[in-house]
């Protein structure tokens, strides 16, 4: 599988885990908590980040947990996977805050997930 396909494949939002980072990062997203952890992936493995959850999902067939949050230091949202995540503390941030999610991205994504599907359409007309 190459790097971002995960994206497509069946995603379930978690509301509760026996995984204890992922039970604290899903209460953070409910409560609007920032969380500062500590990512050994993407462009800067081993860098400290805040970031405020959004969701934490598993990814089918893989088994494998993420978290959607929305990434200070980067000012947009990423996807970062638990087993390369290590949550240092959680940020009381009192009332929950609306994570910006900018327009130009989420039209993107729903762009590129259209021309995934297109793409994916006529390569099954061609091989029949």
């Amino acid at each position: 599988m190459s790097p971002g396909e995960w994206y497509f494949l069946s995603q379930i939002p978690l509301r509760s885990s026996a995984d204890q980072t992922a039970a604290q990062l899903i209460e953070a997203a409910l409560k609007g908590r920032r969380v500062r952890i500590v990512y050994n992936g993407g462009s800067t493995p081993g860098a400290e980040r805040c970031v405020r959850p959004v969701r934490v999902f598993i990814v089918k067939p893989m088994e494998r947990i993420y978290l959607e949050a929305y990434c200070e230091a980067r000012g947009a949202m990423r996807c970062f996977r638990l087993d390369r995540l290590r949550l240092l503390a959680l940020d009381d941030m009192g009332q929950a805050r609306p994570v910006p999610t900018p327009r130009a991205e989420r039209v993107g994504c729903i762009i590129l997930a259209v021309a995934v599907l297109m793409i994916a359409l006529i390569i099954g007309a061609y091989a029949r």
